[in-house]
């Protein structure tokens, strides 16, 4: 009876080992695979956008503008088909660059010394709970459609900032391509401050 007893609980032992690895074995590969993810989104983020990818930044621009207008499921929204650095120069003449990771789900804007970062995340809720985003539409019109990330800080002072990308104007004919415009806002004490970024400067 004793053997037995013994060999029960070596099985039982050897039953819960093996499955202890077959759980082990299956968290280490989600974080194999959440790292590669994190890998690719990094390297799409730092791809500079080309000329032949206006068309569909320009078709991703309205999905995503649309479906933020009508309020769709956060599950329903993806970054990825704007992931990549737009680069250019400011009305000031300084180089710009605008980032999107769509694995951090952020926009890291840059020109001359100042950097910001604004994260996609939730600010607030409405009365029956729905988490309200600070992603949002920003189009100028029908032809250009945009989205824009906003973040507020209250110490030291109240700072309201945001940074938007549109689609480019449309040019008669369709000739040469319509470059995406970026726009970065900064509002201090009232004080409206506004940076344009020229694509491809």
């Amino acid at each position: 009876m004793g053997v037995w007893r013994f060999a029960l609980a070596a099985g039982l032992a050897g039953l819960l080992s093996a499955c202890g690895g077959a759980a082990d074995e299956a968290a280490a590969a989600a974080e194999r695979a959440q790292l590669a993810a994190m890998r690719r989104a990094e390297e799409a983020a730092a791809k500079p956008l080309a000329l032949t990818a206006l068309p569909q930044l320009h078709q991703c621009l309205g999905e995503l503008s649309r479906k933020l207008k009508a309020a769709a499921p956060e599950g329903d929204i993806n970054l990825a088909c704007l992931a990549g650095s737009y680069q250019g120069q400011t009305d000031r003449g300084e180089d710009c660059l605008l980032r999107i990771n769509a694995g951090q789900r952020s926009f890291n804007y840059r020109a001359g010394q100042r950097e910001v970062q604004i994260l996609w995340a939730t600010v607030t809720q409405t009365a029956d709970g729905k988490p309200v985003h600070n992603l949002e539409s920003s189009d100028l019109d029908a032809q250009r459609p945009g989205v824009q990330l906003s973040q507020f800080t209250a110490v030291p002072e109240a700072v309201t900032e945001t940074i938007a990308l549109r689609a480019g104007q449309p040019v008669a004919g369709g000739g040469a391509a319509a470059l995406p415009q970026i726009v970065y806002q900064r509002v201090q004490q009232g004080q409206l401050e506004e940076l344009g970024c020229r694509f491809g400067a």
